[in-house]
């Protein structure tokens, strides 16, 4: 990614992790409120806070803060996996590989990090 990107609209990581916390929120109504409603929470939270740090990260005022934010998004997206693990753990697998999170999960990771890498070494700006 090479240049200068407006809006977070128009990063291609921002669009996928909002996919992503859209299936979340899928799956989290899947789970047994009775059972595990911490989880299915700390799940949806998890995902929101994904595409909203990469929107806030882009409308930080200044490099450093545009770096910390997409940082705080990939704490996010690990913390995601570990809730979706937990769930696969207490013999919820089944929703999780249906809708192929944990692929999806990765391949945000994989853009956000190139994403950060651009940012660190100067090929890419993102600016008001």
């Amino acid at each position: 990614m090479a240049g200068m990107v407006r809006y977070h609209t128009e990063l291609r990581v921002w669009h996928s992790s909002r996919f992503l916390a859209r299936a979340i929120h899928g799956i989290a109504r899947l789970l047994p409120k009775e059972e595990c409603p911490e989880l299915a929470h700390g799940m949806k939270r998890a995902a929101i806070a994904v595409p909203g740090n990469i929107a806030k990260a882009c409308g930080s005022g200044t490099a450093r803060e545009l770096i910390r934010f997409l940082r705080v998004a990939a704490g996010s997206l690990a913390e995601l996996h570990s809730h979706v693990m937990l769930a696969c753990d207490l013999g919820y697998a089944k929703l999780a590989l249906d809708h192929q999170i944990f692929a999806d999960i990765a391949d945000v990771t994989h853009m956000l990090e190139k994403l950060l890498m651009s940012v660190a070494d100067g090929s890419a700006q993102i600016t008001d």
